[in-house]
């Protein structure tokens, strides 16, 4: 009775196209009448005989109760019956949060193992997965406050930034917690109102700075729960290859939590304190309370709203539908029972198809590490060039970098062109993103690295070029000289002959030895003629030594001078965002085919040019991956726009 009496139409407006199906009906079944098939080749007399009245009957009766079966039910559908309502919530069932996190020095303390720092960040990924409704903002300080995202629903990208968060990106040294309280607040009053909870986490605070926020947080709406990192004895600051972090005075300083400053400043600005922990109880106990009171009210303040159950009534058309394509019903019918046979890769393709964009799909693939499938899901050029970049398909990524036409553009096409080993083309990048943004330093240090390493090579090919020269002009002095002792030998030969006569028949043992001398020298131009030939040959290859043992010691000596130039020019690199490794040059495959007398030389000149591409792979690993940069760039911009000075009576620790 209860849907009797609640039923009604949602769109009424479509019931009359009820009225259309009368007319509409009636010219079909005329025309059918008409224009039958056997009644144009068969005289009707005869008709009924060779049909049948029933066969007839039903031929031309059942495709109109099925169009007039199938256009009721359509109209009925369209017209949205209802007799259900359901409840619709108005507002958010969240309160916003701004979680404010401490990046000082302190942070690299040990006392939680492996560090502070690690434990912080492994906390928060456990906070956003918690947080799957509501808005969530991220400010990190230290000597400053920085906003690392503002206010959101997408956890997911808030998460992936805080991979990156460490104290050494920070611009500023200090423990200005009460500028990083600041701009939480400032995160509230432009995303909720100024309403919303605060949750800080550090390892420590100053007397002053809980004085300040207190008062900073006295007639504002939001309350401040704390999460206390750390323990309370404390621990030394390593500060990597440094060391550990001294005092003026040379002492070791110790980080210690303080937990009864931290707890006091929480319930004085009506919140709650928790020690970090592994498990969730942290969290459960600093998250605003007033969550599940709050979703409770939210839900009585929603709204009732009819649920459509046309929806259901298209269903029953998919029958009427099939026969429709009487001829073909079975084919239908058996295409039903062979799709649910396809095989799970294309259902699952299909399905995401239905729910996901192409590039929401690729941003899935590459956030589960599989680069090639989110290169052929891309759409976005950008997206794709930098899925072609992490699948290692360097040439794809530098053709896609270089249509965007943007500073980063540029940036990525030169880091992708040095991977390719293209040294020109990739400065030639950087000088473009360095015309659009003059200001870029990863593409400054990228260049200068390049253009240093390109001159070395140059340098090298300088020397090697003028070594070849020299060794060709030392064998054609050799051959002068072969030539030369060949006709002294010869007309030494003569003059004895002609002197003693007697003695003709008998060689003397001076001409015997010179005979020898004669044959061995004659006998080892074919080797030098040999040599000078494949050396001519393969000119163009910068790494062939001189296959005289003398001066492949000179070479080797000229390596070993080259190598602390190397050394010292490797340890002034500065950091970059990218990390190019460009592939060197391989050597040529027709060096195999020599003969064996010179074997053992390209073998040396084989040694002699891995040594070299060790030199050049050493030169491009120097460019660091470096996933913060983009948030030391984002905190950078955001301090010159406030163009603060850091207090004098801040601690560094």
């Amino acid at each position: 009775m209860d849907i009797l009496t609640h039923f009604h139409f949602l769109r009424p407006g479509w019931l009359l196209l009820l009225i259309a199906l009368i007319p509409l009906a009636i010219a079909l079944w005329y025309v059918k009448q008409q224009r039958g098939t056997w009644q144009q080749v068969i005289a009707p007399e005869l008709l009924p005989y060779l049909v049948g009245q029933q066969s007839q009957h039903f031929q031309h009766r059942w495709p109109l109760i099925a169009l007039f079966f199938g256009w009721f039910l359509a109209t009925i559908a369209l017209a949205g019956p209802s007799w259900k309502q359901i409840s619709v919530p108005v507002h958010r069932s969240e309160t916003p949060l701004v979680i404010v996190v401490d990046q000082t020095l302190s942070m690299y303390a040990e006392d939680v193992k492996p560090s502070r720092l690690v434990a912080t960040k492994r906390k928060l990924q456990d906070l956003f997965k918690l947080r799957t409704e509501g808005l969530t903002g991220l400010v990190a300080y230290s000597g400053d406050a920085f906003v690392v995202s503002p206010l959101t629903e997408d956890t997911k990208t808030v998460a992936n930034l805080t991979k990156a968060l460490q104290p050494e990106i920070m611009p500023s040294v200090g423990n200005n917690v009460v500028a990083g309280i600041k701009q939480g607040l400032s995160l509230l009053q432009q995303g909720s109102k100024g309403q919303g909870h605060l949750l800080l986490m550090t390892d420590g605070i100053t007397k002053q700075a809980l004085k300040d926020i207190s008062q900073l947080l006295a007639d504002e709406p939001v309350s401040l729960s704390v999460i206390g990192v750390g323990t309370d004895q404390g621990a030394p600051i390593k500060l990597g290859n440094q060391g550990l972090l001294k005092d003026d005075n040379g002492a070791i300083i110790i980080a210690k939590r303080n937990s009864k400053r931290l707890a006091r400043l929480a319930n004085q600005n009506r919140g709650t304190y928790s020690n970090l922990t592994l498990t969730d109880n942290d969290l459960h106990n600093v998250l605003p309370k007033n969550n599940r009171t709050q979703q409770r009210q939210i839900t009585q303040q929603g709204f009732d709203q009819w649920q459509d159950q046309g929806v259901w009534l298209t269903l029953m058309l998919l029958p009427i539908a099939l026969l429709a394509f009487r001829r073909g019903w079975l084919v239908s019918l058996l295409l039903c029972f062979y799709l649910p046979l396809q095989s799970p890769s294309t259902q699952a393709a299909a399905w995401q198809d239905l729910w996901q964009t192409p590039d929401q799909q690729g941003a899935k693939a590459l956030q589960q590490n599989n680069p090639k499938q989110a290169q052929a899901l891309f759409e976005d050029p950008a997206w794709k060039a930098t899925a072609a970049y992490k699948s290692k398909d360097y040439k794809t990524a530098a053709e896609l970098f270089g249509q965007l036409n943007t500073a980063t553009g540029f940036f990525n096409q030169g880091n992708s062109l040095a991977k390719q080993g293209q040294l020109k083309e990739a400065i030639d990048a950087y000088e473009k993103a360095l015309k659009l943004e003059p200001k870029h330093n990863d593409a400054q240090h990228n260049k200068a690295l390049l253009e240093k390493l390109l001159q070395k090579q140059q340098q090298q090919q300088q020397q090697q070029q003028q070594q070849q020269q020299q060794q060709q002009q030392q064998q054609q002095q050799q051959q002068q000289q072969q030539q030369q002792q060949q006709q002294e030998n010869s007309s030494s030969q003569q003059q004895g002959q002609s002197q003693d006569p007697k003695n003709a028949g008998q060689p003397s043992p001076q001409m015997d030895n010179q005979s020898e001398a004669s044959e061995s020298n004659t006998s080892s131009q074919p080797s030098n003629q040999q040599t000078q030939q494949n050396q001519s040959n393969h000119q163009d290859n910068s790494q062939e030594k001189n296959p005289k043992k003398g001066e492949q010691s000179k070479a080797a000596k000229d390596n070993q001078h080259t190598e602390p130039e190397t050394q010292k020019q490797e340890n002034e690199l500065a950091k970059g965002n990218e990390k190019p490794q460009p592939s060197s040059p391989q050597p040529d495959n027709a060096k195999g085919e020599k003969s064996q007398a010179i074997a053992p030389q390209h073998a040396e000149a084989d040694d002699g040019q891995t040594e070299n591409q060790q030199a050049v792979e050493g030169w491009l690993r120097q460019i660091p991956d470096d996933p913060s940069g983009l948030l030391r760039r984002k905190f950078l911009y955001q301090q010159r726009m406030r163009n603060q000075q850091q207090q004098e009576d801040d601690t560094l620790w």
